[in-house]
């Protein structure tokens, strides 16, 4: 009988142990079932980074914006369409030797276009390819270089850095807003009006000239240093194979309406200018 006992347990330990073994199978079942909820519940979530990046390998593809929006959803739509923003900066230097009339007419200049950056005076004897990199350094886009010679003739350089097109000016009929003291005054930083006359659209070099004049003075919608509203207008009219440069403020009396345009007049402010083209040339040097 002593003999048995051992195979007694023996045949009970198997029980034992598959007792044990559910008692351990149903607590990993418990704290199982907490687990696959939350995975279940992870599921969506994973779905999204997933579109994600099926938009991303249909862009790699060549797919259309559309088609990878599409993939993607409303929401990355708009960034795969992408939306044009205008990062325009005009940098203003001029030569050394400048008289004092022709530095108030850059500053009034500088004054008129917020989203531009001025740098300092240029030595007459160096090269005019430095004018590219100085753009390249300070983020430029377009150059507006003030050219004095013998300290009499003002040339004014308006040119798209580093490939151009570039077009020179000779300045004339100079006034600076400190000489004419007109009534008009606007805000500083406003975005301007840029207003054409018909004959831009007659001959091709003065369809170019409206570009480039348009792609420099228009101030960037939402530009740090620029007020989001329009309270003037600069005005650019042919006349004698020239180009006449006006800035106006609009006036609007305060007893009418300021959503009414025929209430609107119109004030000079300054500074006045005429731009008479010399040469234009392919690239920006």
């Amino acid at each position: 009988m002593a003999k048995r006992k051992p195979e007694a347990e023996a045949g009970n330990r198997p029980q034992k142990q598959a007792k044990g073994q559910g008692k351990k199978q149903g607590g990993k079942g418990g704290a199982d079932a907490p687990t696959a909820a939350a995975n279940a519940a992870a599921k969506p979530a994973a779905a999204a980074p997933a579109a994600a990046r099926m938009a991303f390998s249909t862009a790699l593809a060549g797919l259309k914006p559309s088609a990878a929006g599409a993939a993607a959803g409303a929401g990355s739509a708009a960034a795969a369409a992408g939306v044009f923003k205008n990062k325009e900066k005009v940098l203003i230097l001029s030569t050394r030797g400048v008289t004092y009339r022709y530095r108030h007419l850059m500053e009034d200049v500088v004054s008129l276009l917020p989203h531009s950056k001025k740098e300092s005076k240029l030595d007459t004897k160096s090269d005019r390819g430095v004018i590219n990199e100085v753009a390249d350094l300070k983020n430029c886009t377009s150059v507006l270089f003030f050219e004095v010679r013998k300290k009499q003739d003002l040339y004014l350089w308006l040119a798209k850095s580093p490939d151009g097109p570039s077009v020179k000016f000779h300045v004339a009929n100079v006034h600076t807003m400190a000489e004419v003291k007109l009534s008009g005054n606007h805000l500083k930083g406003s975005r301007p009006v840029l207003s054409f006359d018909a004959a831009f659209d007659d001959q091709p070099h003065y369809q170019l000239l409206k570009e480039m004049l348009t792609q420099t003075f228009a101030t960037p919608k939402k530009h740090h240093k620029a007020k989001p509203f329009f309270d003037h207008v600069l005005s650019f009219t042919i006349a004698d194979n020239r180009v006449w440069v006006r800035n106006y403020q609009l006036v609007v009396p305060p007893d009418k309406k300021k959503t009414d345009p025929d209430n609107a007049s119109l004030v000079e402010v300054g500074p006045r200018f005429c731009l008479n083209p010399i040469k234009v040339g392919g690239v920006c040097s």
